[in-house]
């Protein structure tokens, strides 16, 4: 019951129906779960960080950085005296890639011979 001064509910009767029944609200259908096509999967799976030959940013040898994984940055960076700047990287990474060239030359810069007596911090540069 409402109490005075308050409007009281009354369920909505949908047209036809007979006095006293009200209206069943409609729902949809409940949705399907979405689904990637399968070639969709198959690419991203393909283009994903262990593909082989994806772009690689540095290259061994060429660089002037040291490219370590997992099982090789513990080693090279434990118990070391010089000091160490890292790059966390993936070789598919739109921000990553842009930045590489700016990174190669920063490690081509502190890795040459001082220039006029001057010396250079004690820097390695290492992408992972």
């Amino acid at each position: 019951m409402a109490a005075a001064g308050e409007a009281a509910e009354v369920p909505a009767r949908s047209p036809g129906a007979p006095a006293g029944t009200a209206a069943r609200a409609r729902h949809p259908p409940p949705a399907r779960p979405a689904r990637l096509p399968p070639l969709l999967v198959l690419l991203a799976a393909a283009a994903g960080p262990g593909a082989g030959g994806a772009a690689r940013l540095y290259r061994a040898g060429e660089d002037a950085v040291w490219v370590l994984d997992s099982g090789s940055v513990r080693g090279a960076t434990a118990n070391s005296s010089a000091a160490w700047l890292v790059q966390f990287y993936s070789s598919w990474c739109g921000h990553c890639i842009g930045y590489a060239p700016t990174w190669r030359a920063l490690a081509g810069d502190v890795r040459e011979p001082p220039r006029f007596g001057h010396r250079w911090p004690a820097l390695r540069m290492s992408p992972v």
